[in-house]
């Protein structure tokens, strides 16, 4: 018999570019880069969504780390 657990589909609607720098001063780049990749799917203007990407992209060249976790 197969069971199946009860686990919950995490989405992420990315908030303003603006909101998102802030986030970044407020609790720095790893901290930022270790909450968005932890989200299943993520939705948002292509522009935020590009932001996110260079962020994550800057923060594996800095630390040659792809999972902050």
């Amino acid at each position: 018999m197969l069971y199946l657990s009860n686990m919950g589909f995490n989405k992420c609607y990315l908030p303003s570019i603006e909101s998102m720098k802030e986030q970044i001063e407020r609790d720095g780049l790893k901290e930022f880069v270790r909450l968005y990749t932890k989200y299943d799917c993520i939705t948002g203007e292509s522009d935020r969504m590009e932001f996110l990407e260079n962020k994550i992209k800057e923060f594996e060249d800095k630390t040659g780390v792809e999972d902050p976790a």
